[in-house]
């Protein structure tokens, strides 16, 4: 890639597994004729392991004129990456997006509006042995009103980038202590795991009426279990563990996602407060996984094996020594908390 840029033009790393080039000089289509150009040479070559592994890029092509502001550019960047990941296509534009993004920031303000959003449920299946009460993960979901259903993964950078991410946040809370409750009176409690954004934790928290929700469910301590990003802690562990800590006060549960072997070393990690460890899923790939496992143990944790996919994936978190799968090897996330646990054991 280096040997095809022009001068003045940057190459430094963007995320843990990306390349920023930084092309003042090309335009948007020209940026994505150089990324379909190089992902197709890329798919011609073969990394030579136990067999040849043929190797795809992803890339998000962007315009200059996507953001006034260092910041802003560098996030329109990111989402354009992201969606050529999530369609997988080669080259996903910027320029293309901008007014479906418009469009889906419109229908999620009026879903929040109306109270339209829904969740999916996806179940974390024991390894071994059955829990006290079933677990799943609460996904956030949005219909649009062509029929399609946009998951969280494209709902939340919107929501960051228009100031909705507090709202969606307490929506999403509010939704699963309305669940929890309701299953309670029904006699079949479960335990839900609602991923939350650190970086609102305050202005979720802020005016005390999720405080006064979370206290009028009476739920068992627990329930609820709140899961955050472990990069969005970075350099921020005494915060993260004062609030944890205060969540532990109120009966919730804590999780945290994304934990990798690097995670394990970086200071004051050690002194989180979690329940549940969830790991990353390249784990099950580069042979850190029984490591990481063992340090959640270690500290009490149980350890979640997620984005299990294929029966690969869960043979080699199994043999980690995971305590809980979750993926659509084992179900599909769909509208019931339906699961037969004892049935399908992981």
């Amino acid at each position: 890639m280096a040997g095809q840029t022009l001068p003045r033009e940057v190459l430094a790393p963007f995320g843990p597994s990306a390349i920023l080039l930084f092309a003042p000089q090309r335009d948007e289509a020209a940026l994505a004729a150089f990324a379909e150009d190089l992902a197709a040479r890329i798919s011609r070559e073969r990394f030579e392991a136990a067999h040849a592994v043929p190797l795809a890029l992803s890339a998000g092509a962007c315009g200059m004129g996507a953001g006034a502001d260092p910041m802003a550019l560098l996030g329109a960047c990111e989402r354009a990456l992201e969606s050529a990941r999530r369609q997988g296509v080669s080259v996903a534009r910027h320029d293309a997006q901008a007014q479906g993004q418009h469009a889906l920031v419109a229908q999620l303000r009026s879903a929040l509006a109306e109270d339209t959003l829904s969740l999916a449920f996806q179940p974390l299946v024991p390894i071994a042995g059955m829990a006290a009460a079933p677990r799943y993960q609460a996904l956030l979901r949005l219909r649009d009103a062509r029929g399609s259903e946009h998951a969280a993964a494209a709902l939340l950078p919107e929501a960051a980038a228009v100031g909705l991410l507090p709202t969606l946040d307490v929506w999403v809370l509010k939704r699963a202590l309305a669940v929890l409750a309701a299953r309670r009176k029904l006699g079949t409690p479960l335990m839900l795991f609602v991923s939350q954004s650190f970086e609102v934790f305050e202005e979720v928290w802020r005016d005390g009426s999720l405080a006064q929700v979370l206290a009028a469910a009476e739920l068992p301590a627990t329930s609820l279990v709140l899961e955050y990003r472990c990069e969005a802690l970075l350099g921020n562990y005494p915060d993260a563990a004062r609030r944890f800590a205060d969540l532990h006060q109120r009966g919730l549960a804590v999780a945290l996602a994304g934990v990798s072997a690097l995670t394990l070393a970086q200071p004051g990690f050690n002194d989180l407060p979690l329940d549940f460890i969830k790991l990353a899923p390249e784990l099950a790939r580069d042979g850190q996984a029984r490591a990481v496992v063992a340090a959640g143990h270690a500290r009490g944790a149980l350890v979640i094996a997620p984005r299990v996919h294929d029966a690969s994936t869960a043979a080699a978190f199994y043999a980690a020594g995971a305590d809980l799968l979750q993926g659509n090897f084992v179900q599909e996330a769909g509208v019931q908390l339906d699961y037969d646990f004892v049935g399908n054991p992981a």
